[in-house]
């Protein structure tokens, strides 16, 4: 009693509050706020401030009657707040107050009344945030747990049971250093975080737990003091991104296989636009940089016209891509041109990659000019050696491993003075060597398979012996 109300402020009490404090009571104006206060023992609690001015004439102020609550306790009720009061008018008679008029009465009756109604109503507000607390508490899809300043768990929601594989009686009263598979990783967390959760920061880390099944798990983690001053513990949140960290593995290693493929890398959105390409699509289409391909390019911009079958490129294009969708994968040529026009033939293979956003397709383009090239001189070397093979003067055969005639000349048809068709087919030791000359043949046709069984190389097509000839 007699003492000023500084006594109870401390280094968290908010000079702003006191401030506007202040600017009321000058102004005779009521006042109502909260701040932290300090108790006798140097614990900080919450305090609520409701400050009404007493006028016991015509003029200014006589008085003001100020009602403090302490709003840390979890559970307030209005019969705290009754006592208060009635200790507040104990107060004011003992200061003298009783022999005022009976106006002073009635003003305080409606006050005590007004603050009981709001005490009553502060408790329902404090009900049903601590309902809506639990709430979100009990339906949170991510680990919440409540620990002390000792790490020892105080209380957790389900979704942290079902993250960890332990029950709630497993999990509180322990302290958290079971949960972690590494001791070190423990102490690192408790090294940076506490620091930084008492000046009211917000800890995140990613650590490895361990489960009621002893599998490690990847755990996102973050943290912060209930209060300020962090007597009340500390909230933990904990986010299970296993899955998520092995998915970004499984992402790096495709998209460094998507970079440092040789054949050229391309994903086309569902509107048959391009999303991405490679380095090596790049080279092939002779286009500078990523953002001009995707933005400046599409399958069709990429094409001639038509294709080599008469298709024109707009419609044909559309259509792989539309087989690629509804199959999963499609193969096949394809003519493209660079940015420079220059044409080449193509074999692309097109595959449906899901994706949570929606299905891409993945184009393969492998550019087989080459290949092309190959074939092409293979064509016209065995169209040669079929010109020449026909324009022999003599009797050519092809015969298999069998003795059984695969191929003749024109000549050897004239000679034997049968259609060709009548020729191929037949074992030719059986049906056009003199019966005296078979056994000779034969026996030269057999060394001559050894030869060929025992030095393979030495021939380039293994399939069927040299070939035989006759004139």
């Amino acid at each position: 009693m007699g003492a000023t109300p500084r006594i109870l402020q401390g280094s968290a009490t908010e000079r702003a509050v006191l401030d506007r404090l202040k600017t009321s009571l000058r102004a005779g104006d009521s006042f109502k706020g909260s701040t932290w206060n300090y108790r006798k023992d140097g614990t900080a609690y919450e305090v609520q401030w409701t400050v009404r001015p007493l006028r016991l004439s015509e003029g200014g102020v006589d008085y003001f009657f100020a009602v403090q609550r302490d709003v840390t306790r979890p559970y307030s009720t209005p019969e705290g707040l009754a006592d208060e009061t009635q200790r507040m008018s104990a107060l004011l008679h003992a200061a003298g107050l009783s022999e005022c008029s009976t106006d002073l009465s009635a003003r305080l009756a409606h006050v005590i009344d007004a603050l009981d109604q709001q005490a009553r109503e502060r408790t329902r507000e404090a009900e049903s945030a601590r309902d809506h607390f639990r709430s979100i508490l009990y339906s949170s899809p991510v680990g919440i747990a409540f620990l002390d300043r000792q790490r020892c768990i105080q209380r957790v929601n389900p979704a942290l049971e079902d993250l960890l594989g332990r029950s709630a009686e497993e999990l509180v009263g322990h302290n958290t250093s079971f949960l972690y598979c590494d001791r070190s990783e423990f102490e690192r967390v408790g090294r940076e975080a506490y620091p930084v959760m008492a000046t009211g920061g917000v800890y995140r880390t990613v650590v490895t737990l361990k489960r009621g099944d002893e599998l490690p798990i990847t755990v996102s983690l973050k943290g912060q003091a209930v209060t300020p001053s962090g007597d009340e513990g500390f909230i933990w949140v904990f986010q299970d991104i296993t899955e998520l960290r092995a998915r970004e593995r499984s992402l790096q290693t495709y998209q460094a296989v998507f970079e440092s493929s040789r054949d050229a890398e391309l994903l086309n959105t569902a509107d048959g636009f391009f999303a991405d390409c490679n380095p090596a699509a790049l080279a092939l289409f002779e286009v500078p940089n990523r953002a001009t391909f995707t933005r400046d390019y599409s399958p069709t911009a990429l094409s001639p016209p038509y294709q080599p079958d008469g298709r024109p490129s707009a419609e044909a294009a559309p259509a792989y891509m539309q087989q690629a969708f509804e199959q999963g994968q499609v193969f096949f040529e394809w003519e493209h041109c660079s940015s420079a026009g220059k044409t080449f033939p193509t074999e692309i293979l097109l595959s449906r990659v899901d994706l949570d956003e929606g299905p891409i397709l993945k184009a393969s383009v492998r550019d087989i000019s080459e290949k092309k090239a190959a074939f092409e001189e293979l064509r016209q070397a065995r169209d040669r050696a079929e010109t020449y093979f026909e324009a022999m003067p003599v009797m050519v055969i092809v015969v298999d491993m069998a003795g059984r005639v695969t191929a003749i000349n024109q000549r050897g048809c004239e000679l034997l003075g049968l259609p060709r068709e009548m020729i191929v087919g037949s074992n030719w030791f059986a049906r056009f060597v003199p019966g005296d000359e078979t056994a000779r043949v034969l026996e030269s046709f057999e060394e001559l398979k050894r030869t060929v069984a025992n030095h393979p190389s030495t021939w380039k097509t293994r399939s069927t012996p040299p070939p035989a000839t006759a004139s």
